[in-house]
């Protein structure tokens, strides 16, 4: 079994869940226990799931925490353009979060090809 530490879509989407936690500090105090929570969980999310995956033994099961991960990395996406077009972050922050978004996504949908050609 592969240490989830080392893959390099764990890294990117740790990187992606400090800089969530980083942004949403800025998020009103009244957007605590409904927008900042929820992106937070998203962020945390994704990163849990790669980890997740890397503890299954069959590549369905890996798949699936993948495509979940995937999915976070989606809300995700959308969570933040709320927040920004709510004014509740910069759009240069919306830059950056979206290229490490799209590169996580990147990340893991390579690591699944990887596990798809061990599956042939």
């Amino acid at each position: 079994m592969e240490s989830f530490e080392k893959l390099d879509a764990w890294k990117s989407a740790k990187e992606l869940a400090l800089k969530c936690y980083e942004i949403t500090k800025l998020f009103p105090k009244e957007e605590q226990f409904s927008l900042t929570s929820q992106t937070r969980r998203a962020a945390i999310s994704v990163v849990s799931n790669i980890a997740e995956a890397l503890s299954r033994l069959s590549i369905k099961d890996q798949s699936y925490f993948f495509q979940m991960a995937t999915g976070s990395l989606y809300e995700l996406k959308a969570q933040f353009i709320i927040a920004t077009e709510l004014n509740f972050m910069k759009k240069t922050d919306l830059d950056i979060v979206s290229d490490s978004i799209i590169r996580t996504l990147k990340l893991i949908n390579g690591y699944k090809r990887y596990l798809s050609s061990k599956n042939l």
